[in-house]
């Protein structure tokens, strides 16, 4: 890689993620939990989104529910964020999906931009239905299966282990928070 990584960053944001986490398997109730809310919304961005109580009310059942047990895909999701905000929130869908199972991947701008860069796929920032964005999302999936097989993923998880030599997050976690703070 040659751009330069922000590890004081990562390591900030891994003592956010590692909360967050924690609080997530061990909240009484995620849907009433603000402290939990607050952080979670606020690691993942979402505060600059603009959504009403509503949407997060509905947002955080869904969390809570997926942690319960309920079957949580991509498309199901969509549709449901779709049903609290009118729109395809497949940003808001990954964060959810990737609480629930942290080795599938997030879908943001930043990943979006470093996944770009690499030419194999092109990602768009909106899509018009739910059926192009679950495309979208398994595209994104499928290039993460690849990547995480070639030498670029191997050293940016080795370079990221020699700085965090303790951390137990999934390898494609250290990838992402690579991609997030890559200037």
């Amino acid at each position: 890689m040659n751009q330069k990584i922000e590890w004081s960053k990562i390591e900030t944001g891994l003592l956010k993620y590692k909360e967050i986490m924690s609080l997530y398997k061990c909240s009484v109730n995620i849907e009433k939990d603000e402290v939990l809310q607050r952080r979670y919304k606020s690691f993942y961005k979402m505060n600059t989104a603009r959504k009403d109580a509503q949407f997060y009310k509905g947002y955080f059942k869904m969390l809570k529910n997926a942690r319960q047990g309920d079957i949580v895909d991509m498309p199901t999701i969509l549709k449901q964020l779709k049903r609290l905000s009118n729109k395809h929130e497949i940003s808001f869908a990954s964060k959810l999906l990737a609480t629930v199972d942290p080795k599938l991947p997030i879908w943001d701008s930043r990943v979006r931009e470093r996944v770009n860069e690499r030419g194999d796929i092109k990602l768009k920032a909106t899509y018009k239905n739910t059926d192009e964005c679950v495309e979208a999302y398994n595209s994104l999936v499928s290039w993460y299966s690849k990547f995480m097989k070639s030498n670029e993923a191997k050293m940016m998880i080795a370079e990221f282990d020699s700085h965090f030599p303790k951390e137990k997050i999934s390898a494609i976690k250290k990838v992402d928070f690579i991609f997030w703070q890559t200037k």
